[in-house]
């Protein structure tokens, strides 16, 4: 799952929030803020933090104290005043601060679209507990998925990879913990979630211990040393070679080459995944993507084709792409122009079960 799947909950896409963030200026940070969201090579939020990203390391290289230093003479030009080079730097992690705070303000969970939530996931995991368990991998930041299972807590059980020893303990502990045994009598489906970009409510003790809070917002306690958040910015993500987000990547390549389908809700393929997703299609492995963009998506970022529109294939009166690559026999790859919405989870449902049925007949034979 991907930014998509959370529009329904009212979370914006990257290119949404950069759109949310421009507006009038109240002071210098803030119109340099604008001058990033702006200019022409930021196309939505993920270029901006990049960009500030760069700016920050490479003012903590060699090469960037050496131009600081040279450079202090040297002025940004603004409508509230110049800036010299130097200061600059400062400004730009003021701005960086205040673009990371708008995420989480952005993406914490407003109870208001429960109802939404709820028939959603009804209609998805409903379907797929057919299948006696059910594995989520997320790059979303939001706690939908935790909600509908404690909204929904007869029938699931969510594993996230933490673990509370005593039901008294303040914080649950990051232990990679996702095969809890079942006890008997217990008929709920187990439901394991993967948030590959880590939580809003994940952050790290200045011990080093990670754990999942309450608390959907950037701590101001000094016990925590940082939040758990890969922030949206180009891949490869820095973070994703660090802990938890390296084992969470690995569960993900070892469940897709296990996987024989694998559906994709309002995910771009921008992210440093598509080694993974190409290994999957290249075994002739079924994928079902939902998105307005899927097409696009696909056929850019995972399959390497330009971005000109000349090559992307057309649809006429047709919601619905079935693509063969990779030499398969058979097409395996199902492309549906949707937007997830409470109004047609249940219609998108049911175009997934043929495919599924298919897959299960096959193996059978």
């Amino acid at each position: 799952m991907g930014a998509g799947a959370s529009k329904p909950f009212d979370k914006p896409t990257t290119a949404e929030l950069q759109s949310k963030l421009i507006g009038r200026s109240d002071d210098l940070n803030d119109e340099i803020l604008q001058s990033f969201l702006l200019t022409y090579a930021t196309k939505d939020i993920e270029y901006v933090l990049e960009a500030l990203k760069d700016i920050r390391k490479f003012s903590e290289s060699i090469g960037g104290k050496y131009f600081f230093e040279k450079g202090k003479n040297g002025m940004f030009s603004f409508n509230r005043g110049g800036v010299p080079f130097d200061s600059f730097v400062e400004n730009v992690k003021i701005v960086e601060k205040k673009v990371e705070e708008a995420v989480y303000k952005n993406y914490r969970w407003n109870r208001h679209f429960n109802d939404a939530l709820v028939k959603i996931y009804n209609d998805i995991f409903g379907y797929l507990r057919a299948f006696n368990e059910i594995n989520v991998f997320t790059t979303n930041y939001d706690r939908a998925i935790e909600t509908y299972c404690h909204l929904s807590e007869d029938n699931y059980r969510l594993f996230d990879g933490f673990w509370r020893k005593r039901p008294e303990n303040e914080f649950s502990i990051w232990k990679d913990y996702f095969d809890d045994p079942i006890v008997s009598g217990d008929n709920r489906t187990s439901l394991r979630l993967y948030k590959l970009h880590g939580s809003l409510n994940w952050k790290q003790l200045s011990d080093g211990t990670i754990v999942k809070t309450i608390e959907e917002s950037k701590p101001s306690d000094t016990n925590f040393s940082r939040n758990m958040v890969i922030m949206p910015t180009r891949s490869p993500k820095d973070e994703e070679e660090e802990e938890p987000f390296r084992t969470l990547k690995g569960r993900f390549r070892k469940f897709m080459a296990s996987a024989n389908a694998c559906v994709v809700i309002g995910f771009s393929f921008r992210d440093n995944l598509n080694d993974i997703f190409k290994d999957y299609v290249n075994r002739g492995k079924t994928l079902i993507i939902i998105s307005p963009t899927a097409i696009r998506d696909f056929m850019v970022n995972v399959i390497g084709e330009k971005e000109d529109g000349d090559h992307l294939p057309s649809i006429v009166n047709n919601d619905i792409q079935v693509l063969d690559v990779a030499g398969s026999d058979n097409p395996h790859i199902f492309l549906y122009r949707k937007e997830l919405k409470a109004d047609n989870s249940a219609q998108l449902v049911d175009t997934w079960k043929s495919v599924i049925a298919n897959i299960q007949k096959d193996k059978k034979g």
